[in-house]
């Protein structure tokens, strides 16, 4: 009958444990195991997490490597991605396994944080962003006219009323936000919508200085997250 003793190999550049194998007794010399290459008689532990076993050659024994292959870290100032390749490495003191959920944050020791002065200056993008985007839209003036909602706009008429003016006209035309021409209308009319529309900009405008006012004021994130941006009847 054929007598083996279970044999462990390991890997011959790391000394990582692959798994069992079979070295067989000598037909010629009773009692004598031929061990395959890299292998020992030597049964390994048990590793953690996290930990390979390998064996040492030197010391002819089994020992435990810190075995972080596949997994990605973040340095902690840098905020640059690291993923871990091989055996034996650990990560260091200035990295962690948190990513970062913002590519302003910064490590605050446990976590991940966005500074408050980057909060406030987004917040003030965000108020500068919206008054644009509110400006370009159109507003219903007291006489039910949809005028283009932008000081040029308002500045034209302006130019249109001291035109008609110095001609001595009494009757002009309007030309709404949908591209409609209104015509024949009374120059007062014209002028109560350009009043309309200068007062409404200039509403929205003071509306930007107060938010912005808001937001310099504030001095903690949970006062920053309860202003909120709006614009006329928002």
């Amino acid at each position: 009958m054929t007598i083996y003793k279970t044999a462990y190999s390991y890997n011959s550049e790391t000394g990582e444990y692959l798994g069992e194998s079979k070295a067989w007794e000598s037909p010629l010399e009773p009692g004598i195991y031929h061990l395959p290459a890299n292998a020992t008689l030597t049964m390994p532990p048990t590793g953690g997490d996290k930990e390979a076993v390998c064996w040492n050659k030197a010391k002819d024994k089994w020992e435990f490597k810190p075995d972080y292959r596949g997994s990605v870290f973040w340095n902690k100032v840098t905020r640059e991605k690291v993923e871990i390749k091989e055996l034996g490495i650990s990560p260091t003191l200035d990295q962690t396994d948190l990513e970062p959920n913002d590519p302003e944050a910064e490590w605050d020791g446990s976590a991940w944080v966005v500074p408050f002065h980057v909060l406030k200056e987004r917040k003030l993008r965000e108020v500068t962003s919206s008054f644009n985007s509110y400006v370009a839209g159109s507003v219903e003036t007291s006489l039910g006219y949809v005028m283009q909602f932008n000081e040029s706009d308002s500045l034209k008429i302006e130019g249109s009323l001291k035109l008609m003016e110095a001609r001595g006209e009494t009757v002009g035309y309007l030309t709404d936000a949908n591209d409609v021409t209104y015509l024949n209308i009374p120059i007062n009319d014209i002028r109560i919508v350009q009043l309309d529309m200068l007062a409404a900009y200039r509403a929205a405008h003071a509306r930007k200085q107060q938010l912005r006012a808001e937001i310099e004021a504030a001095e903690d994130t949970a006062a920053l997250e309860i202003i909120s941006i709006t614009w006329g009847n928002d």
